[in-house]
């Protein structure tokens, strides 16, 4: 996943194309592995002052992200990686994996970042998200490696799910802006 904002010296129709453009060549350079992106229009993420943009890279494994790293210098898609990189400020990135519930709800319009609380185990929080999402059609993801300014756990959602305060629920706004290049 990667946040990034659009410097405003941009307006937000080219900055919005050129995304596309890039998400789009990045699907045709046929990477093994790579799942599919997207990019959501957010406000509410902490860590972002005011509206950016977030983007999710579907990969089968890390390995994939090194090589599509690697491939950015390929001229098929380098100019306009550049073209959108130029006009972007405040980007931060992180690495998730799937843990609960269905992976195929990246695109539903609510997510929540969570903390697990100080001293609770992690099978106790899981057993916890489990009720919480109980019902719900819901996925829960983790950051891998401590990468990233987000906190640990994000819940999607078709519904907002009750989240116990003691989570440190931080609900993000967001909507689609790029849909899915590749399954």
């Amino acid at each position: 996943m990667f946040w990034h904002q659009r410097d405003d010296a941009y307006s937000a129709r080219l900055y919005e194309e050129g995304l596309a453009s890039f998400h789009t060549r990045l699907s045709a350079l046929g990477v093994k592995g790579f799942l599919g992106s997207f990019t959501f229009k957010v406000s509410g993420v902490p860590w972002i002052t005011g509206e950016g943009y977030e983007d999710w890279y579907l990969v089968a494994g890390l390995g994939v992200l090194e090589e599509i790293n690697s491939l950015i210098s390929d001229p098929i898609i380098r100019g306009v990686h550049d073209r959108v990189a130029q006009m972007s400020v405040n980007g931060k990135g992180t690495i998730l994996a799937h843990i609960k519930g269905d992976p195929t709800l990246i695109n539903a319009s609510n997510t929540c970042w969570l903390s697990k609380p100080r001293g609770t185990s992690y099978d106790d929080f899981y057993g916890d998200i489990d009720s919480v999402i109980s019902g719900l059609a819901a996925s829960v993801w983790r950051r891998q490696l401590a990468l990233g300014p987000n906190p640990e756990f994000l819940v999607i959602s078709h519904t907002q799910p009750q989240l116990p305060k003691a989570y440190q629920p931080q609900p993000v706004n967001r909507r689609v802006l790029i849909a899915p290049t590749k399954r």
